[in-house]
């Protein structure tokens, strides 16, 4: 049968675990493979489905009907049901393929196979185009999810019916797994062959670091994402990356690795050793995004693979000459490649007329993904042969980059000098005065202090030197790659202005994170952490010139400003570096200012099991408040010391400074930091058993923070751990499942893995030990990750009732019930409060 053209519905099966049955069946599976075979070909054809082929145990099927392609797929589902043990994935996906000499090829084609990969056994999904096409098909809709190609969300469709299972666990996809891979505007064209060999290598055993390496432009991160995308299933712990371009400092590469990871300093650890407890023999795998000017911190890499069962995947301008590195580099786009990836970034179609110029323009190109999608971007206003001219113009020519450059080096310097060259002259100034942020930037940042128009942003995104960046709290943001900014940076220095534009940089985001501390102070502010988490390179970026700068007070009231982000994020090493370096320069600033930033540097040492260092921050902050007449100053300096005497087991004192702040705080009638001290203090009655008292100031503390809009959630769940331990499961119960859902809406990890753990105590407390057991596996493997451990309270809790229940069930019992917990995703962890 010939292969159909137009409108075609693609449909790709795999056996589920075909190398166990392998394994399992012996000298019997060939005769078992080859009746799936005749099964599957029988009820395809029976449909006019066309084999397009047949790879392993997966076929690949076209349908010129979709309403065949569905009933071809419940006849196939019914067939292999007499075949014991054999469960077959399906997929579809209705478009307009390309066809051939070599068969189908295009975007549809990875889509349908993405959606057949995302299925179970026995189970059958169909894209929205397919289901749309169809619209008698019994089918559950099943939702957005994110497929292995890192493209934006894709709803699916689970096909119904009599004789097909319906319930099957989470789809395999990218939000059901422990992973942060970025969605990608488009999706990667050409590379099979790469990818496969890259997954192959990261797969043998012995393999624990592989280094992509290769000049700018040549495809290493998407190359090295998708790898990744490919091996979310290999590697159940966790895939992610971990974005290193604008990282300056060397030293900051594990910490940045651990702040990816949501790893937090804990008690006397260092960040390396947080890092190490927390990855222990958790099988993780992480890309290491633009190595190339971080070498010196390669042996660090070395010591955390010899010490944890850590896997990397590193993209590298060089190779890192670490022992036991396995070196890939990245070759240029074969010539097929090349040309499909022009098209499809220039959205047009291969013809006899346009073949020949598109050609040579990848060959002129020398297969630079990067200089290639330059070029395409130019086709919405260019031919491809009026491209080619132009382009011929700068590429022939000695063009302005070094000499010395290698061959490709200076190929990909011409295609930008190109492209740079065909911008209007605005935004030409724009596009080199945007080098000065790090990681990207806010619209309202580039406006602000770049004096950006949206017309000109739109043009430099429309010629792919800029890239868009949606994020989760509804912030748009743009980002180069560092390829481009690199060349951005050159062109600022040509125009005189970056020592202007980066003290313009700093001022601005001392102000923006001065105004995020004002507001924090008043009300809780959704998406807040991760706003300071995306502009973090950049708050590094200004907290550096400041001090170069001599700007003392600047830089004094920026690093006060960032100490809950420090403090909240695991960056305790870091910020207390910086605030404890500034403050020994800071002798002639203002002294409120250096008083402000003393008392948030004392916020940081307890969190590092160092009490003294915070309470001799504390007391001097403390000293010049009182000296100023600063009130509310000198009072939350006392909150601080009394933390500290508790952390050292000094009752007296803890209950002598917070009996000061709480008189000063209502004397002022400040309620939002007095029902933070009432949490505070109700804890602390908590821990001596002062059952009533620690209720009466819980409630308090929610009733001040609900009223207010603060985190009524944290002295929630403590109301909650009081009601179980008074025997009052169901009120518990409520306030644990209150808080949680808080938690999850402000995604806050530690208040759900606090309310899940609370959940696990109430359930235990019911007898309902099994239950607990989960909701406690669940709760242990989110603060695992942050290397947090239970307070005095809970875990106090929490060794009784799992002793009792332990009992009551038995250990074997108890235990697969844990390990069903501590597997759950996030979202299934979520679903579970």
């Amino acid at each position: 049968m010939s292969l159909p053209t137009g409108t075609v519905t693609l449909l790709f099966t795999d056996i589920e675990g075909s190398t166990r049955l392998v394994r399992e069946r012996g000298s019997a599976w060939p005769a078992l493979l080859a009746e799936h075979h005749r099964l599957l070909r029988e009820a395809f054809r029976r449909y006019r489905g066309a084999e397009v082929g047949v790879e392993g145990d997966g076929f690949f099927v076209a349908f010129d009907d979709p309403g065949c392609a569905v009933a071809g797929a419940v006849a196939a589902q019914h067939s292999l049901a007499t075949l014991e043990g054999v469960r077959v994935r399906i997929g579809m996906h209705t478009g307009a393929p390309r066809l051939t000499e070599i068969g189908y090829v295009g975007e549809d084609v990875h889509r349908a196979a993405r959606i057949a990969d995302a299925g179970h056994g026995g189970q059958v999904l169909l894209s929205e185009t397919t289901r749309d096409l169809v619209p008698g098909a019994p089918v559950r809709d099943l939702g957005e999810h994110r497929l292995k190609d890192l493209t934006q969300p894709q709803r699916l469709y689970q096909l119904e019916g009599e004789g097909l299972e319906h319930s099957f666990p989470p789809l395999r996809t990218l939000e059901n797994r422990p992973t942060n891979l970025p969605v990608q505007a488009t999706p990667l064209i050409g590379r099979e062959r790469e990818l496969a060999a890259v997954v192959e290598l990261v797969q043998r055993p012995e393999v624990r670091l592989v280094t992509l390496h290769g000049p700018g432009g040549c495809g290493k991160t998407r190359l090295a994402l998708q790898a990744a995308a490919e091996l979310v299933d290999d590697f159940p712990d966790g895939v992610y990356v971990v974005a290193l371009e604008s990282v300056e400092d060397a030293a900051l590469v594990v910490p940045t690795i651990a702040q990816t990871l949501g790893v937090n300093e804990t008690g006397a650890h260092g960040v390396e050793e947080a890092l190490r407890r927390a990855l222990g023999d958790r099988r993780v795998l992480l890309v290491l995004d633009n190595f190339e000017h971080l070498l010196p911190a390669a042996p660090r890499l070395s010591e955390l693979l010899a010490t944890t069962d850590l896997h990397l995947v590193v993209t590298s301008r060089a190779a890192l000459r670490l022992s036991g590195e396995y070196e890939w580099p990245v070759p240029p786009l074969s010539h097929d490649d090349a040309v499909a990836l022009f098209a499809g970034r220039a959205e047009i179609e291969i013809t006899d007329e346009n073949a020949k110029a598109v050609g040579e323009i990848c060959r002129r190109l020398d297969g630079l993904p990067l200089a290639i999608e330059l070029a395409a971007a130019r086709s919405r206003r260019l031919s491809p042969d009026e491209i080619l001219e132009r382009l011929d113009e700068r590429i022939l020519s000695q063009g302005t980059g070094p000499s010395d450059l290698p061959s490709r080096q200076q190929t990909l310097r011409r295609a930008i000098d190109w492209s740079y060259d065909l911008l209007a002259a605005e935004e030409r100034v724009l596009f080199a005065r945007l080098a000065v942020f790090s990681g990207g930037c806010s619209i309202e940042a580039a406006e602000e202090v770049c004096d950006a128009g949206l017309d000109v942003l739109e043009a430099l995104l429309e010629n792919n030197l800029l890239r868009r960046e949606d994020r989760p709290y509804g912030d748009r943001r743009v980002r180069m790659l560092e390829t481009i900014r690199e060349y951005a940076g050159e062109r600022l220095e040509e125009l005189g202005e970056r020592a202007a534009l980066r003290q313009r940089h700093a001022e601005w985001f001392v102000e923006w994170s001065s105004e995020r501390r004002r507001l924090r102070r008043e009300a809780v502010i959704l998406g807040e952490w991760e706003r300071e988490s995306d502009e973090y390179e950049n708050l590094r970026s200004a907290l550096a010139w400041l001090r170069n700068s001599g700007e003392i007070e600047l830089e004094l009231e920026l690093a006060t400003a960032l100490g809950g982000y420090w403090g909240i994020s695991g960056y305790l090493s870091e910020g207390r570096a910086w605030l404890e370096d500034a403050l020994d320069r800071a002798g002639d600033a203002p002294p409120l200012a250096r008083a402000a930033a003393m008392h948030v540097c004392a916020g940081l040492p307890w969190r590092q099991d160092d009490a003294e260092a915070s309470d001799r921050w504390a007391a001097a902050a403390h000293e010049i408040f009182v000296a100023e007449g600063e009130e509310r100053g000198a009072a939350e300096a006392l909150m601080t010391r009394a933390i500290a005497a508790e952390q050292r087991g000094d009752v007296e004192a803890e209950s002598r400074f917070h009996d000061e702040a709480e008189a000063i705080f209502r004397e002022l009638g400040l309620e939002r930091p007095l029902a933070s001290i009432l949490n505070n203090r109700a804890y602390a009655a908590l821990v001596l058993h002062q059952w009533e008292r620690a209720e009466r100031l819980f409630a308090e503390s929610v009733e001040i923070f609900r009223r207010l809009g603060g985190a009524w959630w944290f002295p929630m769940l403590n109301l909650g751990l009081v009601a179980c331990v008074t025997g009052r499961p169901h009120d518990a119960e409520r306030a644990f499942r209150d808080a949680g859902r808080a938690g999850v809406q402000m995604a806050e990890v530690e208040t759900v893995y606090y309310a899940l753990e609370g959940l696990g105590s109430t359930a235990a407390s019911r007898g309902d030990d099994l239950e607990a057991a989960r909701f406690w596996g669940a709760s242990e493997a989110l603060r695992d990750p942050a290397g947090a451990k239970l307070q005095a309270a809970e875990r106090e809790l929490h060794d009784r009732l799992e002793a009792e229940a332990r009992g009551r069930t038995g250990d074997d019992a108890f235990e697969r019930s844990w390990a069903i917990g501590r597997s759950l995703s996030y979202d299934e962890a979520v679903a579970l409060v």
